[in-house]
């Protein structure tokens, strides 16, 4: 059976793709050896490998252990870490429920190796940017009272070698 209105992925349903109920396991091919998915638990440490790519710089391999500096860099890279390893374990068990959210991972065929994700949740329209770890969309609905829900893209991370110039 197919969700026609009950998430924000309706735009999926007018291109006639199906969306399965059990959503965890839709997988579409988007050709160049390339497919579509949602991210799984095993996904995450690619993902913070991506991540760490991204957004940190690397230390020093010649610092001394004591430089404050190089102390601080390891202090992110394990908040970094932290957070996204929490994040996206809560964001995984979030979609094979089929909640308010889901997020959508490219991996190529050959070796199954992720190269990019981007989240798809429903949001207050007032402008307020989604919290860094989820929470329940019962409870976005009392902090946001009134508020209107409109899908909303955010997470997008590509692996810098996939990326088009």
């Amino acid at each position: 059976q197919t969700k026609t209105n009950q998430s924000p992925f309706h735009a999926l349903h007018s291109k006639n793709i199906q969306v399965a109920d059990n959503l965890k396991e839709t997988v579409l091919n988007i050709g160049k050896n390339r497919y579509l998915h949602h991210i799984s638990q095993d996904n995450i440490e690619r993902i913070i490998e991506i991540a760490f790519e991204e957004y940190l710089p690397e230390c020093d391999a010649n610092e001394k252990v004591l430089n404050l500096s190089h102390f601080l860099n390891r202090l992110e890279q394990i908040c970094l870490r932290s957070a996204i390893y929490l994040g996206y374990t809560i964001r995984v068990k979030q979609s094979q429920i089929g909640s308010f959210r889901q997020t959508f991972g490219v991996s190529n065929k050959p070796e199954n190796r992720l190269i990019g994700l981007a989240e798809v949740s429903l949001e207050p329209t007032n402008g307020h940017v989604p919290y860094v770890i989820p929470i329940p969309f019962s409870a976005k609905k009392v902090l946001f009272f009134g508020a209107e829900f409109r899908p909303y893209i955010s997470n997008l991370l590509i692996d810098e070698r996939e990326r088009r110039l």
